[in-house]
């Protein structure tokens, strides 16, 4: 139990969303469903202000009954997902294969709505679970950056039976307006930094304890500016550190590595 005696007011969270418009019709030129729906999203964050978000679906299925590669087909479906600073078309079919069902889809989305930024496909069923994206990704936050930045790169992930992974890679450039206009070196007008991260996951591991879940993580992250050019690594001795605590100077890093190993029962 903890007590908070700053008598400041709560951080509150909260969101709601609100349906619009709506409407469902049956065109029986193609025998397809065709449905849309306008939604309006409003989020309030203490301190950060209201971010509102329009969002505006229109989608389409078509039953097919289509014997394909083994698995009936039993829909294809498309449709566009937009807001007001994006987009997504995306398009896919559900198939019936063996004793269970599958879905196959994919997805473009554009940033102002017209600029293409993003590529996702995927697959989907009872066993399998496959997901990839390409493009502009995002990096977790704390992994180059405080906040959550966007990369130039890859991210997938697959899972089947006990064993799952995923991996995401990338790069990204920062224009530095000050070192632009002071005519500095190429890297440091535009630092260019790079993200890794991979897992392997394993279900159902019995390392003497019972049963549980192993996995194995690898991080690595590199700064192009600071390994061409690195920043001065000197003390000052005249400032206090703690260092029992973990406070001190910041230097800033050329790349760094992790690699943790756990188990969970």
């Amino acid at each position: 139990m903890t007590s908070d005696f700053s008598r400041r007011s709560p951080d509150v969270i909260s969101a709601s969303a609100n349906l619009r418009s709506a409407y469902l019709s049956f065109d029986p030129r193609n025998n397809s469903i065709n449905l849309g729906a306008d939604i309006s999203l409003d989020r309030h964050f203490t301190g950060l202000g209201s971010l509102p978000s329009d969002l505006r679906l229109s989608a389409s299925i078509t039953p097919s009954f289509k014997e394909s590669d083994g698995a009936i087909e039993l829909a294809n479906f498309r449709g566009n997902l937009r807001d007001t600073l994006w987009s997504a078309d995306f398009r896919g079919n559900v198939r019936a294969a063996g004793a269970g069902l599958e879905l196959n889809f994919n997805a473009q989305f554009k940033l102002l709505n017209f600029i293409p930024s993003t590529w996702v496909w995927g697959h989907l069923d009872r066993k399998t679970t496959d997901v990839t994206a390409a493009g502009l990704v995002a990096a977790p936050a704390g992994s180059l950056f405080p906040v959550t930045a966007p990369l130039i790169g890859l991210y997938t992930t697959h899972s089947t039976g006990d064993r799952s992974w995923n991996v995401l890679a990338g790069g990204l450039v920062v224009p530095s307006i000050e070192a632009i206009t002071k005519g500095k070196s190429a890297g440091e007008m535009f630092p260019t930094y790079g993200f890794a991260k991979g897992s392997l996951s394993f279900s159902n591991v019995n390392l003497g304890l019972g049963a549980g879940s192993l996995r194995f993580s690898a991080e690595g992250a590199i700064s192009v500016n600071e390994l061409l050019n690195p920043s001065s690594r000197e003390i000052n001795f005249n400032n206090e550190y703690d260092i029992i605590h973990g406070k001190g100077e910041e230097i800033p890093a050329a790349y760094r590595f992790n690699f943790t190993a756990s188990h969970s029962f």
